[in-house]
């Protein structure tokens, strides 16, 4: 009987799971398969326009960083200001030639 129940528990998390992710944000994508918890994991696609135009303005202050969710070397790039402005532009030519991606591994679409 217990198990007959987890079964329920399993199927009514799943329907739960994907009401919730049609209500969360357009911009997620399911990733994996259910693992144990129930879950899935979810990455966000992040705007390669976006990513340039913070760059080009407030690339010296590590916003570009924090945007793409690289907190620890935003911070670094903020303290340095921009590594003295040498990687400001490694950053600015990384992002334009698309081979900085956000930190969960997603492209910037």
């Amino acid at each position: 009987m217990q198990s007959a129940e987890k079964s329920d528990d399993a199927s009514y998390a799943q329907v739960l799971y994907s009401v919730a992710l049609k209500l969360y944000n357009y911009n997620t994508v399911p990733m994996a398969d259910w693992n144990d918890m129930g879950r899935k994991e979810i990455m966000t696609m992040k705007s390669k326009t976006t990513a340039i135009i913070l760059s080009i303005l407030l690339g010296e202050l590590g916003v570009d960083r924090f945007y793409l969710g690289y907190t620890g070397l935003g911070i670094l790039k903020l303290i340095t200001a921009g590594g003295f402005g040498i990687w400001w532009l490694i950053d600015l030519i990384l992002i334009i030639t698309g081979k900085l991606t956000a930190k969960d591994g997603s492209e910037l679409v």
